[in-house]
């Protein structure tokens, strides 16, 4: 163990130590009671405060001693060669914009050239993928020196410009569901049953694990991977509905390929990684996919940036939830990035839905307010709204622009945008985009 996590490990037993001895005198030689004196002060809160900051350090010092375990751990598992594939414990904290990111966690896209030289400078390699269409290394590092979290992104980054180096930060479900889950699972190989040339639609979802047996999917061949690296529960509720928006838009004549990124723990809401998000794209385009839908939302990150840059060329078409934050929301990702296409949610009478994200990287709006939807907890259905129940309509309608062969992937966008309807402003705009999509437009196969 390293002499930094050595110093946490005796850190927490000199608090945990204190605190016991504190105890112990008191029950046993009849001390004054402190809590006595202080209620006596002036400020009668003094002793409320004095509780919240032991209960702070508390769990401070807890944490730390799980970062020194997990760090243990790892380095447990580096020695045997048992890095890749390896689930581990997830925990949080936030970037200094207050997003929510894995703790003292690194990632990074390199060439392992460059990650070699990074883990022989001090970083404990916590899990690594070689990304085959990608073509470059997709790892995580553990901050194990003495700097701030952020102090040590930046010095990586200073000292390799050429890496793409972030938090690992935390993605969310655009949509209003209360999760149900699943136990944790070992990641899963692809499923060779999935033929791609069968003429079916090929779909790929970012998104939840998928109860696949769920009457909704009967006849759809539905392909997963786990992809989310954590120990944790898998929860299904969102991208089961997903799923089945999916199958019946298609008609039941689709192939789902389904990247399950999101994992939950208690006290905190599901979350997917950029990490998962990365390794998923990469997946999901090696499987020669013909759109990717990503249901999901949260922050800006270089590497989920990245990865979109490198595969809008040659595709898979990207469709992404604008996300439920409100109109005076920041910009959410992936959506607002270039590369992809944005969409909303409208209802029955062509409203807007009242949580939709708005700003010029709204594409395009799709039903997807009070949707019904596959309902994982009883094999039957439910009534969902938000975001993310608007862009699986539109990945279909990509998918079959796609597979009829009358538009390359960075053209897609314009074929839609010939068959949206308008709504609100004339041309595009922050609210609808350039407007509704209802039907997949009509081409012309090149085929």
């Amino acid at each position: 163990m390293s002499r930094f996590y050595r110093s946490i490990a005796m850190a927490v037993l000199c608090f945990t130590g204190t605190v016991g001895l504190q105890s112990a005198a008191h029950a046993q030689l009849g001390l004054p009671n402190v809590n006595d004196t202080l209620n006596r002060l002036p400020t009668r809160d003094v002793n409320d405060r004095l509780n919240r900051e032991l209960e702070r350090k508390q769990k401070a010092a807890e944490q730390l001693a799980q970062e020194a375990l997990l760090h243990t751990d790892k380095l447990a598992a580096q020695a045997a060669g048992l890095v890749d594939g390896l689930l581990r414990p997830i925990l949080y904290e936030t970037d200094p914009n207050g997003a929510r990111i894995e703790f003292n966690t690194i990632a990074v896209l390199v060439d392992s050239d460059t990650l070699a030289d990074m883990i022989a400078g001090g970083f404990d390699l916590m899990s690594k993928q070689e990304l085959r269409t990608l073509g470059l290394t997709l790892a995580s590092l553990r901050n194990s020196g003495a700097d701030s979290l952020p102090d040590a992104v930046q010095k990586l980054r200073d000292q390799y410009p050429d890496a793409v180096i972030d938090f690992n930060h935390i993605y969310e479900f655009a949509a209003e569901s209360e999760p149900v889950v699943a136990p944790a699972a070992e990641p899963v190989a692809f499923d060779e049953q999935n033929d791609e040339d069968d003429g079916k639609l090929r779909v790929g979802i970012i998104d939840s694990a998928v109860q696949s047996e769920h009457r909704a999917l009967s006849g759809v061949n539905v392909t997963s991977k786990d992809l989310a690296f954590y120990d944790g529960h898998r929860p299904l509720t969102h991208g089961t509905a997903v799923a089945s928006l999916i199958a019946r838009s298609a008609g039941n004549e689709v192939n789902i390929l389904a990247a399950s990124v999101f994992v939950q723990i208690d006290g905190y809401a599901p979350g997917a990684s950029s990490e998962g998000l990365v390794a998923a794209l990469d997946w999901l385009a090696s499987e020669k996919v013909d759109v990717i839908n990503m249901s999901l939302a949260g922050p800006g990150n270089d590497l989920l940036k990245t990865a979109i840059a490198r595969l809008q060329a040659s595709g898979p078409t990207i469709v992404a939830a604008v996300g439920n934050n409100g109109p005076s929301s920041e910009p959410l990702f992936p959506a607002a990035y270039d590369g992809t296409i944005g969409v909303t949610a409208v209802d029955r009478k062509r409203r807007i839905f009242r949580y939709a994200n708005r700003g010029d990287y709204v594409d395009f709006a799709a039903p997807g307010v009070d949707v019904k939807v596959a309902d994982s907890t009883n094999g039957g259905w439910r009534i969902e709204s938000g975001t993310s129940m608007a862009s699986p309509y539109v990945s279909v309608i990509v998918a079959g622009i796609v597979r009829d062969g009358a538009a390359e992937h960075n053209d897609v966008a314009s074929w839609l945008q010939a068959s949206a309807k308008d709504l609100g402003k004339r041309g595009h705009d922050k609210v609808f985009g350039y407007g509704l999509l209802t039907h997949t437009p009509v081409t012309v196969s090149k085929n």
